[in-house]
């Protein structure tokens, strides 16, 4: 695979539609804590994926366990998304929702850096090198010298901010 292809109308569209549901997932999160704490519910909701995927797969005659092959890659893949409920979780503790979103949502720019590093056909140009740096640089103007406002851990936003930035 050594060619690019522009992103069309129905890409772009997906995943401004997708960003949208997984930032509302932080807010759903910040705004339950008061009666539920949020590692909770993120263990409650991936259980319920969970069963639903099991049952898809039951539907579709599928095999539920094929260790020979996937338990390595699949116990790696179940500890990176543990580690990220963990950070995102104890990061609204610390932060607002709108913060954390932002930080957890910096994925992309650490998967291109990745990506260059590690893949030839992947390597950035000087223009895809700017807009990394205008990305950080756009975050850290955005936050740097403005409170969380974050409640309970109000204390330590720097905290739940790092926390928040881990899983990106």
């Amino acid at each position: 695979m050594n060619t690019r292809k522009p992103l069309d109308a129905k890409a772009t569209s997906l995943m401004v539609g997708l960003c949208f549901c997984f930032g509302l997932q932080q807010v759903a999160l910040k705004a339950a804590a008061q009666d539920m704490a949020p590692i909770l519910q993120i263990a409650l909701r991936s259980a319920l994926a969970a069963v639903l995927v099991v049952a898809l797969m039951l539907s579709r005659r599928e095999r539920l366990v094929q260790l020979a092959q996937t338990w390595k890659p699949g116990l790696a893949v179940a500890v990176l998304f543990f580690l990220e409920y963990l950070f995102l979780g104890q990061a609204l503790r610390y932060t607002s929702a709108s913060r954390s979103v932002v930080f957890l949502y910096t994925s992309p720019i650490f998967t291109a850096l990745i990506l260059h590093f590690m893949e030839t056909s992947e390597r950035m140009e000087p223009l895809q090198w700017a807009g990394i740096l205008l990305a950080f640089a756009g975050i850290g103007t955005a936050f740097l010298g403005h409170s969380a406002g974050a409640g309970q851990g109000a204390g330590l936003p720097l905290l739940g901010d790092a926390l928040a930035l881990l899983p990106g």
